[in-house]
């Protein structure tokens, strides 16, 4: 296994899996997300012990990746990997509602309720995983070799 796999994408997945699974089970539990109306009549979602916990997920990342030798930019990268896939999700859903107003059956895109889901769902909960990454961030990596 190569040294990338080991440092950033196998802790990556794992706090992807974390962040993905206590986030379904706030919802099988039912608990209901924060909802905020803007003036325009746009709703925004926040589940707020998910986003409460988004810093234990950036420190299993993190962690997860030092033990397996990663630097701080592989620890980094480990620990935002939700909300880079959260983004990317959002990245597809923007193609594919191009792809569907240009054949004629999508409708208009609402760029600014995009740019505000993109924040809440992906910037704000990055922000979260990293505070959370940075105690991993400082200390030193052990030696390749270890373990």
């Amino acid at each position: 296994m190569n040294q990338r796999t080991k440092a950033v994408w196998i802790p990556g997945l794992i706090s992807l899996a974390a962040a993905s699974g206590v986030l379904a089970m706030l919802q099988v539990w039912g608990v209901r997300p924060h909802v905020v109306w803007t003036h325009s009549g746009l709703a925004f979602l926040f589940y707020i012990p998910w986003l409460v916990a988004q810093p234990a997920f950036g420190a299993i990342g993190a962690y997860i990746s030092r033990r397996n030798g990663g630097g701080w930019h592989e620890r980094l990268t480990a620990s935002l990997l939700p909300a880079a896939a959260m983004i990317a999700a959002f990245c597809f859903v923007i193609c594919l509602q191009i792809t569907l107003d240009a054949i004629g059956n999508g409708h208009e895109i609402n760029a600014r309720a995009l740019s505000l889901y993109v924040v809440l769902w992906g910037v704000l909960p990055g922000f979260a995983l990293a505070l959370g990454a940075l105690p991993f961030l400082r200390q030193s990596t052990p030696a390749r070799g270890a373990n």
